[in-house]
């Protein structure tokens, strides 16, 4: 399931054990572009044991990564917070961060 959002769609939660991975949003990006992690590995240079680490969590993602998956995916910038910081809370661009 999929959710409309900007220029981006957004998968719903899921249901079940798939809303435990760390970046589920992510995965399901990459399943409706038609991708796996394996393709998604090749085209951004990351290798799949490095890619599957960071996906699950285990490892922080570096910058360069993010930009390249975003680029390979189609996220753009507004949403990238969406699928790579979804436990950051929202904040008003207008309101001081605590």
């Amino acid at each position: 399931m999929l959710s409309a959002s900007s220029n981006t769609a957004v998968p719903v939660a899921p249901y079940g054990r798939f809303q435990q991975i760390p970046f589920w949003r992510l995965r399901a990006l990459f399943r409706e572009r038609g991708l796996y992690d394996e393709d998604v590995a090749a085209l951004t240079g990351i290798t799949v044991p490095t890619l599957g680490r960071r996906m699950r969590g285990h490892i922080p993602w570096q910058a360069d990564e993010i930009a390249a998956v975003c680029r390979v995916v189609g996220i753009p910038r507004a949403s990238v917070g969406e699928f790579f910081f979804p436990d950051l809370p929202d904040t008003n661009e207008n309101t001081p961060a605590d």
